[in-house]
């Protein structure tokens, strides 16, 4: 999600004004974080964040391209965080600037990490200068956002509830439609119409690049969209099956309960 930088230089004064909360600094190589929080738990963002870089500096090759660390803004509590969120359901955003780039978390409870990952994800995925389709960009997202640690290893796919509950209650938009959808479409930016684009996007994505039929061409897939092939094409070209087939397989996939994460 983006917002304007307008509210930014009152923001980044706060860790300076001495004011309550007390704010704290905490840096690292990659990530500069201001926070009221207590420091245990602004360290265990710092955590979240680092693994989600390394994640996908080792998954994907991706890195931010700015030369400052991104800086983090962590609020201690709901009530600190409600004059700066950028609407009623926003827990966390993301803003790029010119020289670095910025992340807003409204909490440090555990279900604001998969938001501020996806956040992440939009930020690494701009950075790159490769633009993709709502359906792929907030799909790649969706499922980079359910990382997990495991060991020395990351758990990436793991099952988002309410948007299967979605899928199997809500009525099925055609996938042409969801393909074809651009940033201008009802289906990307009206309430009503752009759960089914992030439902069927998250479920697409998670088939393509997670199962053993479609993962081996999923490279090449984005490749071709990341280079403006339509997305249809892309799909058909990549995977030798008419669009009809990959939908059946889609929603076989979603009926039939096999989402599984992938240990990386």
């Amino acid at each position: 999600m983006r917002t304007r930088l307008a509210w930014l230089p009152l923001l980044l004064a706060l860790p300076l004004m001495g004011a309550d909360p007390k704010w704290i600094r905490v840096p690292s190589p990659g990530f500069e974080i201001y926070s009221s929080a207590n420091e245990g738990d602004t360290r265990r963002v710092l955590r979240y964040f680092e693994l989600a870089s390394d994640f996908f500096a080792k998954a994907t090759g991706a890195v931010p391209a700015k030369t400052e660390p991104v800086r983090v803004i962590v609020f201690g509590s709901k009530k600190e965080y409600l004059p700066y969120r950028p609407n009623e359901f926003a827990v966390a955003f993301y803003q790029g600037g010119a020289a670095r780039d910025y992340i807003v978390l409204g909490g440090t409870t555990d279900d604001v990490f998969p938001i501020a990952v996806h956040e992440y994800a939009h930020l690494i995925g701009q950075n790159s200068g490769t633009r993709l389709p709502p359906w792929l960009n907030e799909g790649l997202a969706e499922l980079y956002s359910t990382i997990r640690p495991l060991g020395d290893q990351v758990v990436v796919g793991s099952l988002i509830p309410g948007r299967m509950q979605a899928l199997r209650r809500e009525k099925w938009t055609p996938l042409s439609v969801i393909l074809a959808a651009d940033r201008n479409s009802p289906y990307y930016n009206e309430k009503n119409k752009a759960g089914s684009l992030y439902n069927e996007g998250w479920a697409l994505t998670h088939m393509l690049a997670l199962t053993t039929e479609y993962a081996a061409n999923f490279t090449k897939l984005v490749a071709a969209i990341g280079s403006e092939r339509p997305s249809q094409q892309a799909l058909e070209e990549a995977y030798g099956k008419p669009l009809a087939q990959i939908e059946r397989d889609l929603q076989g996939y979603i009926n039939g309960g096999s989402f599984q994460g992938a240990v990386i």
